[in-house]
């Protein structure tokens, strides 16, 4: 019966069932166990699977692969990343080898908390408890690379999974084009989407954003309204539709070329017909006008920003 419940994710009867059994005289098994932490990881409690792993030596119930598995993706679903590493160290002291699938979950876990170098180590750490990283778990290192401004190390990571063939992924390519668009590497960025066409992958509209804001935060201006205005740009050449993030790009290449005309004229058709423009989508065009000297349009800029905020 718990299995079932596992099974459906009901954790709440699992755990309900578990408290009758010592009223039924039975006493609760591995398997059981083991259930009932499935069945609270795939419900996001992880707070209550770590319980009942803790709780299984004080039956005489030794966690197994299984056990501590499902703990630590139960913590890699809450990014409780320092419990996730917790529990992998727990495994190998137990003499239990993690494989492929806990490692990646580990390291997802450190990436979700922003903690690259936790991430690198595991990663690091995978050849020698013979294990090869897929896909997934490369996939899952660069992302949190990226998020730590570790270009070096993520580029690094993308050339070994060309090496590995693992060049269908689009994702550890728009992770590593986000990694040089934090930096203002915009050259290696735009590098970087044509590789991936190479490789035989579509950018998508991540890739687009990512690049054309990478040129527009080196002051290239014109680089960045290549890829995402027009029919002939990047983006309209792909059949893709500019999103809030797009526009909100244009906008901060139009405020450094100080084109006040065409940031208002977005704006305006923002307004008309979407993506309703944010808090952000304002500001450089207000700052586009001011130092244009565009007094009215500041004004009303100023209108639209408060009712924005207000709103």
């Amino acid at each position: 019966a718990i299995s079932a419940c596992e099974k459906s994710a009901q954790w709440a009867f699992a755990l309900h069932l578990l408290s009758e059994i010592p009223f039924a005289r039975l006493l609760p098994d591995l398997i059981g166990y083991n259930s009932m932490i499935s069945a609270c990881e795939k419900s996001g409690e992880f707070e209550l699977a770590l319980g009942l792993l803790s709780m299984m030596p004080r039956v005489d119930i030794a966690p197994d692969f299984i056990s501590c598995s499902a703990s630590i993706s139960a913590c890699e679903k809450a990014g409780r990343w320092q419990q996730a590493l917790a529990l992998l160290s727990e495994m190998e002291q137990s003499e239990l080898s993690p494989n492929v699938i806990t490692c990646s979950a580990v390291i997802s876990a450190c990436e979700k908390a922003s903690r690259w170098h936790w991430a690198l180590r595991v990663f690091r750490s995978m050849p020698g408890r013979k294990l090869m990283p897929d896909k997934i778990c490369c996939s899952a290192v660069i992302s949190a690379c990226e998020k730590g401004h570790q270009w070096a190390h993520a580029a690094h990571l993308l050339k070994k999974m060309r090496m590995r063939s693992y060049n269908n992924n689009l994702v550890a390519g728009n992770a590593l084009i986000a990694a040089f668009e934090k930096v203002e590497r915009w050259q290696h960025a735009t590098r970087l989407l044509l590789g991936l066409e190479e490789l035989g992958l579509q950018p998508d509209l991540v890739s687009c954003n990512s690049c054309s804001s990478a040129c527009e935060k080196a002051g290239r201006w014109e680089a960045a309204l290549l890829f995402l205005q027009g029919p002939c740009s990047r983006l309209g050449r792909l059949g893709l539709s500019q999103d809030l993030v797009a526009c909100n790009v244009i906008l901060r290449a139009y405020m450094r070329a100080l084109l006040w005309q065409a940031s208002t004229a977005l704006l305006s058709d923002m307004w008309r017909r979407g993506p309703l423009p944010a808090v952000i989508s304002i500001s450089p065009v207000l700052e586009a006008c001011e130092q244009s000297m565009q007094e009215r349009q500041t004004v009303e800029l100023l209108d639209s920003l408060q009712r924005l905020v207000l709103s």
